[in-house]
């Protein structure tokens, strides 16, 4: 073993940056089924700064979620840095919800809340604001909220909108479209004719992408509007039209609506005979 990290070092000494990443994803691949190599990496990994680094290069190929996450709290910030954008692609939900608290300990965890997100590991999130409700003296609880789950959203919703935030409602808006156009529906519910005016501005403000993203809960959203004699968000049937063209068609006609523009040019082929009927009637 001392003979191999020996020769090992001095290749890679002997070579180039370029050498050397190249000659570690090469280890770090045959680690995946060699005891040896993978002894290898785990000499560098207790070794110096440069020898560490070359270790965790190696997690590229290896992927081994037990021993990158040692490495967000290395001494050396470069390696923490680098070891904390590879967790969302390598580590496991556990391994990743124990580096997110370990990045909330660093205050740096935001960084990583958003790229967990944008790989699809909303699950973390979710066991990550479980553990996090229970901490005291958050004020941006509500911005983490809407990267979770839809399940985690709803559980954790209320707290959410105990303090929500700008960045709350345009984060919910595209992460979790349905969930905020039926806290919406709620207040409209809620009172007799329009709504106040932080809805008004929430309506306005995130309708559009509603109607594209969720247009179920858009339609319903927009029902209620036009029951009160709400007209400013009608003309978004048009993003509702293709994916829904007959429920969108029942909102026209439950309105008596004279859209002032053709809306089911690209969904005429979903209609039936019948309903083609009334869509010619209608413009």
């Amino acid at each position: 073993m001392r003979d191999a990290l020996s020769t090992l070092r001095e290749e890679l000494l002997a070579t180039h940056h370029i050498g050397r990443l190249e000659r570690m994803l090469a280890l770090g691949q045959q680690a995946r089924k060699d005891p040896k190599a993978l002894a290898l990496i785990d000499a560098l990994a207790a070794g110096d700064v440069f020898e560490r680094r070359l270790a965790l290069l190696a997690q590229h190929r290896l992927r081994d979620s037990k021993r990158l996450l040692p490495f967000t709290q290395d001494a050396a910030a470069s390696l923490r840095n680098l070891a904390f954008t590879m967790v969302p692609r390598i580590c496991s939900d556990v391994d990743a919800l124990e580096a997110v608290k370990v990045a909330y300990a660093m205050r740096r965890e935001r960084r990583l809340l958003r790229a967990l997100a944008g790989r699809g590991r909303r699950p973390v999130i979710d066991a990550y604001l479980d553990w996090l409700a229970a901490q005291p003296g958050l004020h941006d609880f509500a911005d983490i909220v809407p990267w979770a789950t839809s399940a985690g959203v709803r559980r954790h919703l209320e707290r959410a909108l105990a303090r929500p935030s700008t960045i709350f409602w345009s984060r919910l808006a595209s992460g979790a479209p349905a969930a905020l156009a039926e806290i919406l529906c709620e207040r409209l519910r809620a009172v007799p004719g329009e709504p106040d005016a932080v809805t008004r501005q929430l309506i306005v403000a995130h309708s559009p992408q509603i109607a594209v993203s969720a247009p179920d809960a858009a339609l319903e959203l927009f029902d209620l509007l036009l029951a009160r004699e709400i007209y400013e968000q009608a003309s978004l049937l048009a993003k509702t039209a293709g994916p829904r063209p007959q429920r969108t068609l029942a909102v026209i006609e439950r309105h008596d609506l004279h859209p002032s523009q053709p809306l089911f040019g690209k969904s005429a082929g979903k209609f039936t005979a019948a309903e083609l009927g009334r869509v010619v009637r209608r413009d």
